[in-house]
């Protein structure tokens, strides 16, 4: 960890990596009253201040090193947390969370878990990892929009509600019509999600892979998508967890 008091030459000897991950700076803008229109800032209206100079972090810092938000995993009232990179790491914590409500069962089927990079790339890890895998049947983990003020509420999940079961075009309506009556006879709790078209999930890669898998989604809904400060219900995550036990305990 670099200190205010480590000298520059100090600061040299150590190794970029360290330095990558404890340089810390100040994101600054041109203030939204001072500008002089109302858009998206381009990426060369967008600074990072660090205290140092330009040579100085040219010998610290290289072209395409990567930074991200210093934040911090907070509990809410109720069941609900806020965090960075909730979307999908709220996925990961419900998929090892129904590896714990199934452990002790003797399953009819084989059953391989991927977590895959890349997704908002163009689902790049989930489309080698299924071809690798060539699954029969594939459900998706991911994360949705929750209503927020000022939302479309039908385009929108309801946080605290359940489990968001995916209907699509892009989808198999068996499948998702079976996670449906496992929910409702498992007094799961749970809302269905409509979408038009593909998912923008790792099922559309499922879906497409060598011969073909029967695919869908099952989302936590999510508030302020994409930020340093995600909101999730905790509660959400149960019921994504139960779900997927309950499907994988019945598959003959």
């Amino acid at each position: 960890m670099v200190s205010q008091h480590d000298t520059m030459e100090e600061i040299y000897g150590k190794s970029i990596i360290e330095i990558g991950a404890q340089l810390c700076g100040v994101f600054v803008s041109v203030p939204p009253h001072l500008a002089s229109e109302e858009k998206p800032l381009a990426v060369n209206e967008m600074y990072i201040d660090t205290g140092y100079s330009k040579e100085e972090l040219e010998k610290i810092v290289s072209l395409g090193d990567t930074i991200s938000f210093d934040t911090t995993f907070k509990k809410l009232l109720g069941n609900r947390v806020s965090g960075s990179a909730l979307d999908d790491r709220s996925g990961v914590v419900a998929i090892l969370y129904a590896l714990e409500f199934l452990k002790n069962e003797n399953l009819n089927c084989e059953l391989q878990i991927l977590f895959s990079t890349e997704e908002e790339v163009g689902e790049r890890g989930a489309a080698t990892g299924a071809f690798y895998l060539n699954p029969d049947i594939a459900i998706a983990v991911d994360v949705s929009f929750a209503y927020a003020s000022g939302e479309k509420e039908d385009k929108c999940g309801k946080m605290g509600k359940g489990v968001m079961i995916g209907i699509s075009p892009s989808l198999d309506r068996e499948l998702s019509h079976t996670l449906i009556s496992i929910a409702k006879e498992k007094n799961i709790p749970y809302q269905t999600e409509v979408m038009n078209g593909r998912t923008g999930t790792n099922a559309d890669r499922f879906s497409v892979n060598r011969k073909g898998a029967k695919a869908s989604t099952l989302s936590i809904p999510l508030k302020y998508m994409h930020t340093p400060t995600e909101i999730i219900d905790t509660e959400d995550i149960v019921s994504v967890s139960k779900l997927i036990a309950e499907y994988v305990k019945g598959v003959k």
